[in-house]
Protein backbone atom coordinates (compact mmCIF):
# COMPACT_ATOMS: atom_id res chain seq x y z
CA UNK A 1 0.00 0.00 0.00
CA UNK A 2 2.86 2.38 0.73
CA UNK A 3 4.17 2.06 -2.84
CA UNK A 4 0.83 2.73 -4.55
CA UNK A 5 1.08 6.57 -4.70
CA UNK A 6 4.66 6.41 -5.92
CA UNK A 7 3.82 3.79 -8.52
CA UNK A 8 0.83 5.78 -9.83
CA UNK A 9 2.97 8.93 -10.07
CA UNK A 10 5.63 7.11 -12.09
CA UNK A 11 2.94 5.58 -14.29
CA UNK A 12 1.44 9.00 -15.05
CA UNK A 13 4.82 10.44 -16.05
CA UNK A 14 5.69 7.45 -18.25
CA UNK A 15 2.26 7.20 -19.87
CA UNK A 16 2.35 10.72 -21.33
CA UNK A 17 5.41 10.24 -23.58
CA UNK A 18 4.24 6.74 -24.50
CA UNK A 19 0.85 8.03 -25.64
CA UNK A 20 2.47 10.92 -27.56
CA UNK A 21 4.83 8.50 -29.31
CA UNK A 22 1.93 6.23 -30.24
CA UNK A 23 -0.16 9.11 -31.64
CA UNK A 24 2.73 10.39 -33.78
CA UNK A 25 3.81 6.98 -35.07
CA UNK A 26 0.27 5.97 -36.02
CA UNK A 27 -0.23 9.31 -37.87
CA UNK A 28 -3.30 10.15 -35.82
CA UNK A 29 -2.10 13.75 -35.56
CA UNK A 30 -1.63 16.09 -38.50
CA UNK A 31 0.46 19.19 -37.92
CA UNK A 32 -1.24 22.51 -38.50
CA UNK A 33 -0.35 24.29 -41.74
CA UNK A 34 -2.10 27.57 -42.35
CA UNK A 35 -0.71 28.35 -45.80
CA UNK A 36 -3.31 28.04 -48.54
CA UNK A 37 -0.82 27.79 -51.41
CA UNK A 38 1.40 24.91 -52.44
CA UNK A 39 4.88 24.97 -50.88
CA UNK A 40 7.72 25.11 -53.41
CA UNK A 41 11.48 25.37 -53.28
CA UNK A 42 13.73 27.19 -55.66
CA UNK A 43 15.68 30.34 -56.27
CA UNK A 44 15.03 33.33 -58.52
CA UNK A 45 17.42 36.19 -59.28
CA UNK A 46 15.12 38.99 -58.05
CA UNK A 47 16.11 40.35 -54.66
CA UNK A 48 15.33 43.26 -52.39
CA UNK A 49 11.52 43.13 -52.22
CA UNK A 50 8.81 40.50 -52.18
CA UNK A 51 7.76 39.32 -55.65
CA UNK A 52 4.61 37.86 -57.15
CA UNK A 53 5.85 36.05 -60.25
CA UNK A 54 3.80 34.75 -63.15
CA UNK A 55 5.66 32.81 -65.86
CA UNK A 56 4.00 33.07 -69.31
CA UNK A 57 4.55 32.49 -72.99
CA UNK A 58 5.29 35.40 -75.31
CA UNK A 59 1.67 35.28 -76.54
CA UNK A 60 -0.97 35.51 -73.82
CA UNK A 61 -3.95 33.08 -73.89
CA UNK A 62 -7.10 33.04 -71.70
CA UNK A 63 -5.31 31.49 -68.71
CA UNK A 64 -2.54 34.06 -69.01
CA UNK A 65 -5.05 36.93 -69.13
CA UNK A 66 -6.86 35.55 -66.08
CA UNK A 67 -3.53 35.25 -64.27
CA UNK A 68 -2.50 38.81 -65.14
CA UNK A 69 -5.83 40.08 -63.86
CA UNK A 70 -5.44 38.05 -60.65
CA UNK A 71 -1.85 39.29 -60.24
CA UNK A 72 -2.85 42.92 -60.68
CA UNK A 73 -5.94 42.76 -58.45
CA UNK A 74 -4.05 40.94 -55.69
CA UNK A 75 -1.32 43.56 -55.80
CA UNK A 76 -3.86 46.40 -55.64
CA UNK A 77 -5.65 44.75 -52.71
CA UNK A 78 -2.48 44.85 -50.60
CA UNK A 79 -3.10 48.54 -49.86
CA UNK A 80 -0.28 50.10 -47.82
CA UNK A 81 1.87 47.00 -48.14
CA UNK A 82 1.84 47.38 -51.94
CA UNK A 83 5.22 49.15 -51.98
CA UNK A 84 6.90 46.06 -50.49
CA UNK A 85 5.72 43.77 -53.32
CA UNK A 86 6.64 43.72 -57.01
CA UNK A 87 4.15 42.02 -59.39
CA UNK A 88 6.17 40.54 -62.24
CA UNK A 89 5.37 38.69 -65.45
CA UNK A 90 8.17 36.39 -66.61
CA UNK A 91 8.29 36.27 -70.41
CA UNK A 92 6.24 38.18 -72.95
CA UNK A 93 4.97 41.72 -72.60
CA UNK A 94 2.51 43.17 -70.13
CA UNK A 95 -0.15 45.61 -71.20
CA UNK A 96 -0.37 46.75 -67.57
CA UNK A 97 2.31 49.34 -66.74
CA UNK A 98 2.24 48.33 -63.06
CA UNK A 99 3.34 44.76 -63.80
CA UNK A 100 7.04 44.57 -64.49
CA UNK A 101 8.24 42.27 -67.25
CA UNK A 102 11.34 40.09 -67.02
CA UNK A 103 12.82 37.28 -69.07
CA UNK A 104 11.77 33.81 -67.95
CA UNK A 105 15.12 32.23 -67.17
CA UNK A 106 13.92 30.55 -64.00
CA UNK A 107 12.25 27.45 -65.47
CA UNK A 108 9.09 27.96 -63.42
CA UNK A 109 5.93 26.13 -64.51
CA UNK A 110 3.31 28.17 -66.33
CA UNK A 111 -0.25 28.35 -65.03
CA UNK A 112 0.83 29.37 -61.53
CA UNK A 113 1.54 32.56 -59.61
CA UNK A 114 4.57 32.28 -57.34
CA UNK A 115 5.58 34.23 -54.23
CA UNK A 116 9.31 34.86 -53.76
CA UNK A 117 10.87 36.45 -50.69
CA UNK A 118 13.30 39.41 -50.80
CA UNK A 119 16.27 37.03 -50.82
CA UNK A 120 15.03 35.37 -54.01
CA UNK A 121 13.71 32.12 -52.49
CA UNK A 122 10.46 30.74 -53.87
CA UNK A 123 7.97 30.04 -51.11
CA UNK A 124 4.44 29.35 -52.39
CA UNK A 125 2.56 28.93 -55.66
CA UNK A 126 -1.11 29.23 -56.59
CA UNK A 127 -2.79 27.70 -59.64
CA UNK A 128 -4.54 30.01 -62.10
CA UNK A 129 -8.09 28.66 -62.34
CA UNK A 130 -10.44 29.44 -65.24
CA UNK A 131 -13.66 28.03 -63.72
CA UNK A 132 -16.35 30.37 -62.44
CA UNK A 133 -15.39 31.54 -58.95
CA UNK A 134 -12.09 29.65 -59.01
CA UNK A 135 -10.07 32.79 -59.65
CA UNK A 136 -11.66 34.48 -56.67
CA UNK A 137 -10.68 31.72 -54.27
CA UNK A 138 -7.14 31.59 -55.70
CA UNK A 139 -6.86 35.35 -55.30
CA UNK A 140 -8.16 35.21 -51.73
CA UNK A 141 -5.66 32.46 -50.87
CA UNK A 142 -2.79 34.38 -52.48
CA UNK A 143 -3.73 37.58 -50.71
CA UNK A 144 -4.20 35.92 -47.31
CA UNK A 145 -0.82 34.17 -47.46
CA UNK A 146 1.00 37.23 -48.79
CA UNK A 147 -0.47 39.47 -46.08
CA UNK A 148 0.61 36.98 -43.43
CA UNK A 149 4.12 36.78 -44.88
CA UNK A 150 4.42 40.56 -45.04
CA UNK A 151 3.15 40.92 -41.47
CA UNK A 152 5.64 38.39 -40.09
CA UNK A 153 8.56 39.48 -42.27
CA UNK A 154 11.16 41.94 -41.10
CA UNK A 155 12.89 42.07 -44.48
CA UNK A 156 11.75 43.61 -47.75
Amino acid sequence: MKMMPLLSLVLVFLASPAIAWLVLNQHWFEGGVTAKGEWVEGQVPQQGRWHMLMPTQAVCDARCEAGLFLLHQSWLALGQERERVVPMRLGGESGDPLIQVAENQTGLAQGFIYIADPQGRLILRYPIVLEEGGGLSAGEALLADLRKLLKLSRIG
